[in-house]
């Protein structure tokens, strides 16, 4: 049975070994805290590996069945409570970590919020994200089930990016996940997640940080120029007749390079900049079909939604 241990609030007696961890979890909690950056930072280093644990007389649980579907699977999933009150319940797929939590400085005001990634199964994405505020009074200040598995997926990054002490975080959308191509040849907008105070939650702040988001456009479009530079000698690709594993690479690595400079600005919130680059520098005769394609795409995006609101 696993005894819960509090090391800010802990009330149970303490003798021998558990009055090591008392003072040892603490300091070991203040080393894995990561300070803000404005470069990416996993949340690897931070997860809490109890299955019992508690903060701010809040106990989060992680309760593992046996899965009824299936033996060989653990239904896994993090239960948020005070007292005797259930007041969360976030669930995980198949095996004890496919439910993880940490605790972590968010807002920058001292205290800890609880971050729980929740994996529900799949090969490439299927990764979501719920954080709790764990104040005298007990908030949700973000809601992954917002953004279902095909519109924000991967490991959320924890970024400070205009150096506030306060944390932004990074997700992909995933929308485009096998639009025109493999996975390997899709393109995954990154979303930048930024607490709005108003609102009292985290919600899609791309245009605030559209800096960040362009960082890399520079040399985005030099790969398109270089591509570019190639397509008058692979005129033949240009026909639609072209069937030689060399033009279908050629045609994917193309395809990937223009979309993605045109949907880094879309997300960027510099629409128009990012169609007229396409028009301009997409140089294959299938434009018309992928331009038809890539708005149905945009049109279905939670996070699109959100930069362009009607």
């Amino acid at each position: 049975m696993t005894r819960l241990i509090d090391p800010l609030q802990s009330s149970l007696p303490l003798t021998g070994l558990e009055a090591m961890k008392s003072r040892i979890i603490p300091g070991l909690l203040a080393l894995l805290v990561l300070a803000p950056s404005s470069f990416g930072q996993s949340l690897e280093q931070v997860f809490i590996n109890e299955d019992r644990f508690g903060y701010n007389g809040y106990t989060i649980t992680r309760s593992l069945e046996r899965s009824a579907k299936t033996a060989s699977f653990i239904d896994s999933r993090i239960i948020v409570r005070r007292g005797n009150k259930t007041l969360a319940t976030i669930e995980g797929c198949c095996y004890r970590e496919s439910t993880r939590f940490a605790l972590i400085p968010l807002l920058g005001n001292g205290r800890k919020q609880l971050v729980v990634e929740a994996y529900s199964g799949g090969a490439h994405c299927c990764t979501s994200y719920h954080i709790y505020d764990l104040a005298a009074r007990f908030r949700s200040i973000f809601d992954g089930g917002k953004y279902d598995f095909d519109q924000v997926g991967y490991e959320m990054e924890l970024v400070d990016i205009n150096s506030d002490g306060a944390y932004e975080f990074v997700q992909r959308v995933m929308n485009f996940d096998y639009f025109n191509g493999s996975h390997a040849g899709s393109i995954f907008p990154e979303v930048v997640f930024a607490y709005d105070r108003r609102a009292g939650e985290f919600r899609p702040g791309n245009r605030a940080f559209a800096s960040y988001v362009l960082r890399d456009i520079g040399k985005k479009e030099q790969l398109v120029s270089t591509l570019n530079a190639d397509v008058s000698s692979l005129g033949r690709i240009s026909s639609g007749d072209a069937k030689t594993l060399a033009d279908s690479r050629f045609r994917a690595d193309y395809y990937k390079a223009v979309a993605d400079v045109l949907l880094t600005y879309v997300f960027a919130g510099r629409r128009e900049e990012g169609w007229s680059y396409f028009d301009k520098n997409y140089r294959l005769r299938d434009k018309g079909t992928l331009r038809a394609g890539l708005r149905e795409v945009l049109a279905s995006s939670t996070v699109y939604g959100s930069i362009y609101p009607r």
